[in-house]
């Protein structure tokens, strides 16, 4: 079936219009002055010249900074989120028969043993009887906090001991230790406990 010059040289024509098109689906249309800064597709493809990213053939490229920006002791594992673990409530509060003084050996002090690594916030205990026992165990990060002040509002009808002080009432307060510490509360009777941590440089 012989074709005539003119239909071949359409028939040509045809598919390139129809190649064209096709490749032009995929292309992206220039952005106007206004969105190139936003909608430029190639600069998604450009690594950021402050991006901390790993290089096969060397070490990482890390962006200078200015002399004490950066603390070299703290490594990437201590950093701590801006606005997370600010402050923490903790309660204590056990039935009758729990975390008794003379006891420990058999039951322990389950339940009534805590820990904190927020730089500050609130103990609540609730004591039903005499010889019970907290342990609330402050441990904020030593690396940026050197001072804890611990604070009480109430104290009732128990005893409560850190590593250097001994608090019987709110007037004792407050106390400062070095870095972290333990609180140990110990009821003479019903008793409640309220106090508050701080951390400080």
């Amino acid at each position: 079936m012989a074709f005539s010059t003119s239909i071949s040289f359409l028939l040509v024509a045809t598919v390139c219009c129809l190649i064209v098109s096709a490749a032009g689906a995929n292309l992206w249309h220039l952005p106007s002055a206004a969105h190139r800064q936003f909608n430029n597709p190639s600069m998604y493809m450009l690594v950021p010249p402050h991006l901390n990213y790993y290089h096969p053939y060397g070490g990482q490229f890390v962006a200078p900074t200015a002399q004490g920006e950066i603390d070299p002791k703290i490594s990437l594992d201590d950093l701590e989120l801006t606005g997370r673990q600010n402050s923490e409530t903790i309660r204590i509060t056990p039935v009758n028969t729990e975390c008794i003084k003379t006891d420990v050996a058999t039951n322990g002090y389950d339940g009534c043993t805590k820990g904190s690594q927020a730089p500050s916030g609130t103990i609540v205990a609730k004591f039903g009887v005499a010889d019970q026992v907290g342990v609330v165990a402050l441990v904020p990060n030593a690396k940026r906090y050197s001072k804890l002040k611990i604070t009480c509002a109430d104290v009732t009808a128990a005893n409560i001991y850190t590593t250097t002080s001994k608090i019987t009432a709110p007037a004792d307060t407050p106390v400062t230790e070095t870095k972290q510490t333990q609180v140990v509360m110990v009821s003479t009777g019903a008793a409640t406990v309220t106090c508050s941590w701080e951390a400080s440089a």
